[in-house]
């Protein structure tokens, strides 16, 4: 990426308060606090220590020279989630007739869509929009090429954008082919590989094939 999400950044996007943000994509490994209120933050939210001893008491650390967390901090509690979550049903729907079916499932990292929408502010690298909701900013990451068969598309940063739920619907259909005007923000490198096998599919789609 040519521009790198630090703690600083995310001290002011997400209003933490603190004096010193550390950051770390999927929250395992930091150097030290150094300033109180301090916070760590991975790509989805963070935990504040109001003061020293707070973090060197947290059992879920291991202070060394620097700080380590084996099991990522979005399981020390106080966590605090700076991306939109799903919303849970109040009450739960009845439940639907199931039948048991094989297969597997693509398990996707999602620090790295994350990383990618902080990047970008959750703004639009196609149209420039931006979502407002809960009073929080909106985006989703797109896979330009899809990762499921028959693409296998890789799960890297430079085979994905940040896009609103409008253009994610327009790439998903290959509705709209891609090229480097396309982007009105480019802050990372994204794969002329990916976006050459993008275009492929949208040719198909204007030709009335299965993409």
């Amino acid at each position: 990426m040519k521009e790198r999400i630090s703690g600083k950044i995310l001290n002011e996007q997400w209003k933490i308060g603190a004096r010193h943000v550390l950051y770390n994509h999927n929250g395992i490994w930091y150097h030290q606090l150094r300033r109180f209120p301090g916070a760590l933050c991975d790509s989805q939210g963070y935990v504040l220590f109001q003061t020293k001893d707070d973090f060197l008491k947290c059992s879920f650390l291991r202070i060394n020279k620097d700080v380590a967390c084996r099991v990522g901090i979005q399981q020390i509690p106080g966590y605090v989630y700076c991306e939109v979550q799903p919303a849970i049903d109040v009450a739960l729907p009845t439940r639907p007739e199931r039948v048991n079916q094989g297969g597997s499932r693509i398990i996707r990292d999602t620090s790295l869509s994350s990383e990618i929408k902080l990047l970008y502010g959750h703004t639009c690298q196609l149209c420039g929009a931006e979502v407002k909701l809960l009073r929080r900013s909106y985006s989703e990451a797109h896979h330009i090429k899809p990762l499921g068969n028959p693409h296998d598309g890789p799960d890297t940063t430079n085979n994905l954008v940040c896009v609103c739920p409008n253009c994610h619907v327009l790439l998903d259909y290959a509705a709209i082919s891609l090229s480097s005007d396309s982007f009105k923000s480019l802050k990372h490198k994204i794969s002329q590989e990916s976006i050459d096998y993008h275009n492929a599919l949208h040719q198909k789609a204007i030709s009335g094939l299965k993409v």
